[in-house]
């Protein structure tokens, strides 16, 4: 899937975002403090750190003759060199929405997501857009 988004889907995207960092609305990922008073810093650091993930990816490599490794003759089905890349992203929503950057999970066959607390989750790339530089996946069973 290396679809890229149209503006009402950026639009969206963006939404979801302010959503989650307390812009607008009242997400669950946002809890204002009960009293009214402005968070500090630290207390700003504690309530975001939790919605970054770490994401691992692999690729499949390019053969030195150009063509991926299912394509060569007397070798069907033998997996070939897996390529691997990390980064980061965060959840934007309860659902499991995470955005990153689209060029750590471009043309991955396999998406890992480690959560705050340590669990690993498969992850599906939702879409992604090359000139942005940003992607949306999704994971399912968060805690």
């Amino acid at each position: 899937p290396s679809a890229s988004f149209s503006l009402s889907d950026r639009q969206s995207i963006a939404s979801d975002f302010s959503l989650a960092t307390g812009e607008a609305g009242d997400d669950d990922l946002y809890q204002p403090p009960a009293s009214g008073r402005q968070l500090t810093a630290r207390e700003i650091t504690e309530r975001a750190r939790q919605g970054v993930v770490f994401i691992e990816s692999q690729r499949n490599a390019p053969s030195r003759d150009g063509l991926m490794p299912f394509m060569r003759r007397g070798q069907p089905g033998r997996p070939g060199p897996t390529i691997e890349g990390s980064g980061s992203g965060f959840l934007v929503d309860s659902a499991g929405t995470i955005v990153t950057n689209a060029h750590v999970v471009d043309r991955a066959v396999r998406i890992t997501v480690r959560t705050f607390s340590g669990r690993e989750y498969p992850a599906k790339l939702l879409g992604l857009d090359r000139a942005t530089d940003i992607a949306v996946l999704r994971v399912t069973g968060l805690d």
